[in-house]
C-alpha cells in the first residue's frame, strides 16, 4: 500500500507514546514550519520516527516505536489513524480513514 496523496499534515496525535505521554500537535500551515521542543526523554524523536515510516511507507516500523493510537489529519482529506493491535501474541498494524475504511492492516512480525 503506498501513503494516500492529500495536502499539507496539519495535526498529529499520538495516545500512550512510549507508553507515558498523549499529544496534539498542530503544525503550522502558514509558515510551513513546527519547532518540537521538550525536555530529554519525552519523545521528540519518537514522533519523528513514527512520521518519517508512515509517510515512506515502512510500516513494519511503526511497532517499533510503543504507541496505542496515531492520527494525521490533513488540511483536505480524510485523517489517517494507525493503531497496533495484539491478535494471539502478535501484533498487527491497522491504517484506516477517519470513515473506518481500512487501508491497510498487515501482521508486523515483531
Amino acid at each position: 500500500m503506498s501513503v494516500p496523496s492529500y495536502s499539507e499534515l496539519s495535526e498529529i496525535r499520538v495516545r500512550k507514546l512510549v507508553n507515558l505521554f498523549d499529544y496534539r500537535i498542530p503544525l503550522s500551515t502558514d509558515q510551513h514550519t513546527t519547532i518540537l521542543i521538550a525536555p530529554n526523554g519525552y519523545g521528540k524523536t519518537s514522533i519523528l520516527r513514527l512520521l518519517d515510516a508512515f509517510f515512506n511507507g515502512r510500516y513494519a516500523e511503526l511497532g517499533l516505536v510503543p504507541f496505542s493510537y496515531l492520527s494525521f489529519a490533513f488540511r483536505q482529506g480524510p485523517e489517517i489513524t494507525v493503531t497496533i493491535q495484539l491478535q494471539k501474541e502478535e501484533k498487527f498494524i491497522r491504517i484506516a480513514d477517519r470513515k473506518s475504511t481500512r487501508l491497510n492492516s498487515s501482521h508486523l512480525g515483531i
